[in-house]
């Protein structure tokens, strides 16, 4: 959609969003894009993806490489960046007041204080954290297994989990499982799920 989008990652590097970015654009595989080893017709197409993203009206900003980000950083980029979507991958990484203070306790805090962006500014934000060490043991992902669940369970409105699934795996499918929702029933779904091709979508 055209809309203006903005991602803050505390975790990769913007050239590894950007290699992201233009696999799924273009239909390459990241990999030969990496490597630089393109073969005529993906060269090709590289050029109509970015023909493509210089005619849209709307950007995608990737921010990374940060250091103590918290609340007041994200609103400020958000006032700057003017974006309807913010994309933070690792909200477990975020900072906010005393460092010193206990994880879940700064999680809570980071979390109250997105929320009030996203009331404010009238934003989505889309946040990413990891689940911990239950899950993996589980393999499955509920909000008991999040890390810091109860600051997360407690203030968000939506909550995705990527959940284990062998066999849709083995067809390239992902499992989304909605294990919260404020505003609505429960469920799961299918996507395709490539990452080297950049494809993250709906399966039909």
């Amino acid at each position: 959609q055209d809309c203006t989008i903005l991602v803050i990652s505390l975790e990769e590097p913007e050239e590894l969003y950007m290699r992201k970015l233009d696999a799924i654009y273009a239909g390459v595989p990241m990999d030969k894009i990496k490597h630089r080893k393109l073969e005529r017709q993906e060269l090709i197409k590289l050029r109509r993806a970015a023909t493509y993203l210089r005619s849209k009206k709307s950007d995608i900003h990737v921010i990374s490489g940060l250091k103590d980000v918290g609340p007041e950083q994200v609103a400020s980029m958000v006032d700057q960046y003017s974006p309807r979507l913010v994309g933070i991958d690792g909200i477990h990484l975020m900072k906010y007041g005393d460092y010193k203070t206990q994880s879940w306790e700064r999680l809570g805090a980071v979390c109250e204080g997105l929320r009030a962006i996203c009331q404010t500014r009238k934003v989505t934000i889309l946040g990413i954290v990891q689940a911990n060490r239950q899950a993996a043991m589980a393999h499955e992902v509920s909000l008991e297994t999040i890390s810091f669940s109860d600051a997360i369970g407690q203030l968000v409105d939506t909550c995705i989990a990527i959940q284990e699934d062998r066999d849709a795996e083995k067809e390239g499918k992902k499992k989304l499982e909605l294990i919260k929702n404020r505003d609505g029933k429960k469920g799961h779904c299918y996507i395709d799920w490539d990452l080297d091709l950049g494809i993250i979508g709906d399966t039909v």
